[in-house]
């Protein structure tokens, strides 16, 4: 006894084992798909050299194994609806075969109607077929593999849209799920929980609602750092705990003094980016020290910010990273990462809701410690970005900017 919606969810993946045989007034029976009755007789096969069009015998085992599906309506109801359905072996008939002696005669309802579907939005057949084929993630694959999937050939795809547009009218004239001589309206055709196949081999769809614009009236506290919003109180503190080979790569924030510095950053606020200062007690930033009240952090020792903010696509990038001597090297550099990638993904605090799908970092080729850093916080290493930024290029006529990016 399955429920209905369960049957109408899993009857897809094996409807091509099944083909009809007849229907009762209370049930509908089934015979296996390579049953055949007695004295009948395959297909003949033309000589290669006389036939114009190959054709194929299916193999036949005769097959005894039959089934029986039963609706089961509801008593409460007025219109008697279908509430389940009980699926039983008929006089407990067994196959004389395994799976996949059928699976590549004939695929399945799921496939076809992923392959029909996407077919139906345009795409090429043969672009249908490599993407279901080559183009999920490896557990994905072998699910798909597993429901037939790795029987799909380019005749089936181009099959599966046609299947797919009879089907979908089917679907919308009739609720219907038997099969009948007269009647071609079958369950075996009828597309249901479309959304839930999509969902389990091509991945679920994703919201279009943008994220929010990250707040600069912030505070995280963590461990041994707190983020706070930068502001102009900030600049002698942080003036004092950096250095000047924070500009090395980074010569547009160079200034002779902590106000040119702000004005810079504030120029810099004007285009998007997001400033954070990196609050701390400087005596305690790494685990051989105790933790440290955050009232005691008084010290700016960093900057961080994000920038490229996309909001529609959840994406945005950390930089503007301005980290002392002090901070280098610690438990707290890496906290404060680590409490901006958590705000970012929604899961700080305050979160942010939709939390956003993409972090990007990107460095100079020539800043191997800015991408040991990134690695070791996870991000994933994408390609190269060259000629970036006009001020990078005073550094470099050839520019290199490493894309690296962490996905949530």
């Amino acid at each position: 006894m399955l429920p209905a919606h369960e049957f109408q969810l899993i009857w897809p993946y094996c409807d091509n084992y099944w083909t009809f045989n007849r229907e009762e007034q209370t049930q509908v029976n089934y015979r296996c798909r390579v049953w055949r009755p007695e004295n009948t007789r395959s297909v003949k096969i033309a000589e290669p050299e006389n036939q114009r069009h190959k054709q194929s015998t299916r193999k036949i085992f005769d097959c005894p194994c039959k089934i029986t599906v039963t609706p089961v309506r509801s008593e409460s109801s007025s219109d008697g609806a279908i509430v389940a359905y009980r699926v039983s072996v008929y006089r407990d008939t067994e196959h004389n075969h395994t799976a996949e002696d059928i699976e590549p005669l004939k695929l399945n309802t799921a496939i076809m109607g992923i392959a029909g579907r996407l077919v139906s939005h345009d795409i090429p057949p043969p672009v249908v077929r490599r993407h279901l084929l080559s183009n999920h993630d490896p557990v994905a694959q072998q699910h798909f593999f597993d429901a037939g999937g790795k029987w799909l050939s380019l005749q089936t795809t181009k099959n599966a849209s046609r299947q797919w547009q009879k089907a979908a009218a089917s679907a919308r004239d009739s609720g219907d799920i038997f099969r009948t001589r007269r009647s071609r309206s079958a369950h075996s055709t009828t597309m249901t929980g479309a959304q839930e196949l999509d969902d389990y081999f091509l991945g679920p769809r994703i919201s279009t609602e943008p994220s929010p614009r990250p707040s600069e009236d912030l505070e995280i506290v963590g461990k041994y750092v707190t983020l706070k919003s930068l502001t102009e109180k900030d600049m002698p503190s942080l003036w004092r705990n950096l250095d000047s080979s924070v500009y090395n790569f980074l010569p547009m924030l160079r200034h002779s003094s902590p106000d040119g510095l702000w004005q810079v950053l504030m120029s810099l606020r004007a285009h998007g980016l997001v400033f954070y200062a990196i609050k701390a007690d400087i005596t305690r930033l790494s685990p051989a020290d105790l933790p440290s009240d955050p009232a005691a952090r008084e010290e700016t020792i960093g900057t961080v910010a994000f920038l490229d903010i996309q909001p529609e696509h959840r994406a945005l990038e950390v930089g503007a990273v301005l980290y002392g001597p002090a901070l280098r090297r610690t438990a707290a550099a890496t906290e404060a990462q680590y409490l901006l990638l958590l705000y970012a993904f929604g899961q700080a605090s305050t979160p942010l809701s939709p939390p956003y799908r993409r972090v990007v970092w990107k460095c100079n080729q020539r800043n191997p410690a800015s991408r040991r850093a990134a690695e070791r916080l996870g991000f994933t290493y994408e390609g190269k970005r060259q000629c970036v930024m006009i001020a990078m290029l005073e550094l470099c006529h050839l520019h290199k900017s490493l894309l690296i990016s962490f996905l949530l």
